[in-house]
Parts: structure tokens; C-alpha cells; sequence
């Protein structure tokens, strides 16, 4: 059995944050949207373990990508599909 670790520094975090909309990020949300798991994200650790790891600009861009996948699909959206049922739920 093999393992990958994959760590965002928060600068990138802090950084695809401010460019998206500057929001402080809920990581309390994205754990719990990350729960039921999440294709794109365990496609793309995979992909990353097989890379051997060498190349900064290759870790730095995927670091990106992920970061902007969590933050659009498991913050805000979160957010704005419990509204859409909260409200489903009113009429």
C-alpha cells in the first residue's frame, strides 16, 4: 500500500482566495463538502504520486488547480446548494 501527502501552503490558499472573490476561506466547509469525496481531487493526488515529486513548477501549478477546485466546489458551492435546499424547502 502507498500513500500520497499533499500539502497547499496557506500562501497559495490566501493567494487563489483573493483573486477569486477575497473571501476568507471556511475550511471547516470544505472538510465537511470533502467527507463524500471528490473524483477530480483523488484523480489528480494519484496522478501527482506518480511524478516522483521533482519539479516545483509541476507542484506549484497543481497546487493551483486543486486550490481553486476546493475553494469553487467545496466552499461557496456548498454554500449555495444548502441555500437552494433551505429554500426548496420553504415553498
Amino acid at each position: 500500500m502507498r500513500s500520497v501527502v499533499v500539502h497547499i501552503p496557506r500562501g497559495i490558499v490566501d493567494s487563489v482566495a483573493a483573486q477569486l472573490d477575497g473571501c476568507a476561506v471556511d475550511f471547516d466547509a470544505m472538510a465537511a463538502s470533502l467527507s463524500a469525496g471528490d473524483p477530480m481531487i483523488e484523480e489528480t493526488v494519484l496522478a501527482l504520486g506518480g511524478t516522483g515529486g521533482g519539479d516545483d513548477l509541476y507542484a506549484e501549478a497543481a497546487a493551483a488547480l486543486l486550490t481553486v477546485h476546493l475553494l469553487t466546489r467545496h466552499t461557496r458551492a456548498l454554500i449555495l446548494d444548502l441555500w437552494w435546499l433551505s429554500a426548496a424547502d420553504a415553498i
